[in-house]
């Protein structure tokens, strides 16, 4: 996950872990959370979700048996028909975990397709002034709409916007040397603190990971998704310069809207990896385990990171971000640009997040579940994650 300066702290603190091999943005990040949730890095332009890139995960099933659950070979049938009479066609299982948040067991290991790191990783914190909202606003959803996956090497690079109480402007990238200038190009005409700055990717990592809030401040982190449009983003920000202002009375308030872009490309290689296309001849799937279709795309985050100091203040801070993104998702669906989904990894306990994967999707999951956990015991006896039947 990746947040401004005031991101979410760790639910139980423990020393920072190696740097991240599941290419996480942060090195708080734990690997099988984020797996299971699905996963966004700096490298998803070009290689999809974390979870894309599972070949095999090691799960404890609710019988007690392990179960190695292997991606289906390139010529078995469409991963959703991977339902063997036998448990050693797991195939169905493996498709399920990723996204499939703790409805199937405990994972106790993973393995992962590897791909070459990029020779040059460049990245920025810029900030930009308030009154370059709208130059920046363009840049992010004129590079948002470029055909990454066929411009070489613009795959290679990512970016997000984030305004914080008081404003400030973010956005990062990262990618190939050779290949950088096209990407960053419009946020160089934007004035701002800093330029791209070469760095090992475990490094940025740790830096992303140190700006953690550490004080013991109570928080509130959530997020929708919405079509990329100019004019939406426009209007929800002007909506988060309302909430700031309806909420700036509590003590210690830093309140903070980001914006991260989801390309069709992203979506478009979660597609091919599903189906085990990804290189091949083999046709890619119509729908990634999110149940989101490249046509669904281009999508943005939209989240709403909300740090406050007293106990006292937390219905009307809940209460605040609740209904500012329940506002959010109602202007969106009347112009048309509303989205289901729900991205898992920044999703808080009370959002219907598998549901939102479609009824498809959602069926296929209740298939699988009732195979591997026929009595229910990871949805109706394990807390925690997102559970599949609707509590």
């Amino acid at each position: 996950m990746f947040f401004s300066k005031t991101p979410q702290p760790p639910s139980h603190p423990s020393p920072p872990p190696p740097p991240p091999q599941s290419w996480a943005e942060a090195v708080q990040v734990g690997v099988v959370g984020f797996l299971l949730g699905g996963g966004l890095s700096f490298l998803s332009y070009q290689h999809g979700f974390g979870a894309d890139l599972v070949t095999a995960w090691e799960v404890v099933t609710a019988s007690g048996r392990v179960v190695r659950a292997e991606r289906p070979s390139s010529s078995s049938k469409d991963t959703d028909a991977q339902v063997g009479a036998d448990d050693d066609d797991a195939g169905d299982l493996w498709d399920a975990l990723r996204g499939g948040s703790t409805n199937f067991g405990i994972v106790t290991a993973v393995e992962m397709e590897c791909f070459p790191h990029p020779k040059h990783f460049r990245c920025a914190y810029m900030f930009y002034l308030t009154p370059a909202r709208q130059p920046t606003l363009e840049a992010m959803v004129k590079m948002s709409r470029r055909p990454f996956d066929a411009t070489p090497g613009m795959a290679k690079a990512s970016l997000l916007l984030i305004t914080s109480y008081g404003p400030s402007l973010t956005s990062r990238a990262a990618g190939q040397e050779d290949t950088l200038c096209e990407f960053v190009a419009p946020w160089t005409r934007i004035p701002g603190t800093e330029t791209p700055r070469e760095l090992k990717h475990s490094e940025y990592a740790k830096e992303v990971g140190d700006l953690a809030c550490n004080d013991g401040s109570r928080n509130s982190y959530k997020s929708i998704s919405v079509k990329l449009d100019l004019d939406l983003l426009n209007t929800i920000t002007d909506m988060w310069y309302d909430l700031v202002r309806a909420t700036r009375h509590l003590s210690g308030l830093t309140n903070t809207l980001l914006f991260l872009p989801v390309p069709s490309c992203v979506i478009k290689a979660s597609c091919a990896r599903r189906s085990g296309a990804q290189g091949g001849t083999r046709a890619a799937a119509a729908a990634n385990f999110f149940g989101l279709r490249p046509e669904d795309g281009p999508l943005v985050i939209v989240e709403i990171c909300h740090n406050w100091h007293n106990a006292a203040d937390d219905s009307a801070a809940f209460e605040a971000v609740d209904a500012f993104l329940r506002d959010v998702d109602r202007v969106a669906t009347e112009r048309g640009l509303g989205s289901r989904w729900v991205f898992l990894n920044y999703a808080q306990p009370d959002e219907k997040v598998i549901q939102a994967y479609g009824d498809d999707r959602l069926s296929q999951l209740k298939r699988v579940a009732s195979r591997w956990d026929p009595d229910g015991f990871f949805q109706k006896r394990v807390v925690g994650g997102f559970k599949i039947e609707d509590p």
